[in-house]
């Protein structure tokens, strides 16, 4: 395996030096996404298959591809570029399914698996994942259970008390989802409907 240094590049992609797996490599780069906004797509992907109880196997596989590009030291634009997609696959864990989403979103700056996955989800429900004591067990729980699919209607459910009907939801984790709720408004100085997708994912440690 090659070692990976940081190698900034402009916006143009060079031509690769391969052959015909090096084909898209005079393609224009999409603004600046960085490797840690590529990680977060992978993420967001393993979190929203974890919600629709996927298989772990595939999970696992999105959340190690996510861990590898974040640790990647050299931006995978400038990869694509000198190595084309199989210069992606030599980085663990990336095979050529993901390498072919990279090549995708680096283009685009879209991943239409991720877009397809939200479509099928409610628009609000990777907000939760940012809620402190939420991971994407227990979303899911409350969208099967609830039909909450928004930080609103957590809120709702939290003050109501009915999320003491779920299992896991005792009266110290509903004070620590409206204590988080809390925190993220007066971070985002925004109402719960206008959370950014591009917002911390955590706010705290998710049970």
């Amino acid at each position: 395996m090659r070692k990976l240094a940081y190698n900034p590049r402009r916006l143009l992609l060079q031509p690769r030096t391969r052959g015909k797996e090096n084909k898209r490599a005079d393609m224009l780069i999409y603004g600046s996404m960085e490797n840690h906004e590529i990680a977060e797509i992978f993420m967001e992907i393993a979190d929203l298959l974890e919600i629709k109880g996927e298989s772990h196997f595939r999970i696992r596989s999105y959340r190690f591809a996510a861990t590898a590009i974040d640790g990647t030291g050299e931006s995978l634009k400038s990869i694509l570029g000198s190595a084309g997609e199989a210069g992606l696959e030599e980085i663990p864990g990336i095979g050529k399914s993901i390498g072919a989403k990279i090549v995708e979103i680096i283009g685009t700056g879209r991943c239409a698996f991720l877009d397809k996955l939200l479509a099928e989800m409610p628009p609000g429900i990777l907000g939760i994942l940012k809620i402190g004591g939420i991971g994407p067990k227990k979303a899911a729980l409350l969208y099967k259970e609830l039909s909450i699919g928004s930080v609103e209607a957590l809120e709702k459910a939290a003050l109501s008390g009915k999320l003491s009907q779920l299992a896991g939801f005792g009266e110290k984790t509903q004070e620590k989802i409206l204590k988080s709720i809390e925190d993220l408004k007066a971070f985002s100085g925004r109402s719960l409907l206008s959370v950014g997708f591009h917002m911390p994912r955590r706010w705290s440690s998710i049970c």
